[in-house]
């Protein structure tokens, strides 16, 4: 059943986001929600994760909203991302203790990966995605504070690091690590380009937040990007929309 496609009611209905509305399933959702289980004990087993599964629905239970900040109001009220978040930990962990890697200065790096079924891609720059894509961001850096966002073809901005918009930008050094929610694009077209904003040195969330208001974008092509102090790096990854 490797070619079945990704549905979306089902998939929320499997994590009890609609646990509160009544749904009527008929023999082939039935079949569709099997698969997902078995999709997902495969999937666990085969990166040998499955010691996690119990961590990955406590996050799934607690996480917090992505916020998108369409620009219009991005100076005045934060308004939520019509965006589903999900939990899949199928990279290395924040927690993990077993990297002795050593990152040279200026070696940041942004990655992300799709889930697609039964596995797991990475992407690269210009690699073309999907609405309804779940994707899973990571960085490695050897800078100890910074942020990642995003912007899509609409010239909206979702805040991916920190979660929570007056949070901490600490950052741990040295090794992947996976950020606790995935992130599943949305129908806005053409683009979506993701940002890490790393520096050595410790900065208020909102100079970078409001640097962003200075990204323009015009007929699906940024002709403005972001422009920051010579303290801050800066890492792209840029995926095309369909």
């Amino acid at each position: 059943m490797s070619d079945k496609k990704f549905n979306l009611r089902l998939e929320q209905y499997k994590l009890d986001d609609l646990k509160n509305k009544k749904i009527d399933l008929n023999e082939s959702d039935k079949e569709y929600l099997d698969y997902i289980e078995s999709s997902n004990k495969n999937f666990f087993e085969k990166f040998n994760i499955s010691e996690l599964a119990e961590e990955t629905k406590t996050r799934l239970d607690n996480s917090p909203s992505i916020v998108k900040f369409p620009k219009k109001v991005v100076t005045g009220l934060l308004t939520a991302a019509a965006c589903l978040i999900l939990v899949f930990n199928i990279l290395p962990t924040a927690d993990s203790k077993d990297s002795d890697d050593i990152l040279l200065k200026g070696s940041e790096q942004i990655n992300i990966y799709l889930k697609d079924m039964d596995k797991i891609e990475k992407l690269r720059d210009l690699d073309r995605v999907y609405e309804n894509d779940q994707l899973q961001i990571t960085y490695k850096t050897s800078d100890n504070f910074g942020i990642i966002f995003s912007v899509d073809g609409l010239n909206n901005i979702t805040f991916h690091y920190p979660e929570e918009v007056f949070s901490s930008t600490k950052l741990d050094i040295g090794k992947e690590v996976t950020l606790p929610s995935s992130y599943t694009l949305d129908a806005a077209p053409y683009f979506e380009k993701f940002y890490l904003v790393t520096s050595n040195s410790s900065f208020d969330f909102s100079f970078v937040r409001n640097a962003t208001l200075d990204i323009k974008i015009d007929q699906g092509k940024i002709v403005t990007d972001l422009e920051l102090p010579s303290k801050y790096n800066i890492k792209t990854i840029t995926l095309l929309k369909e």
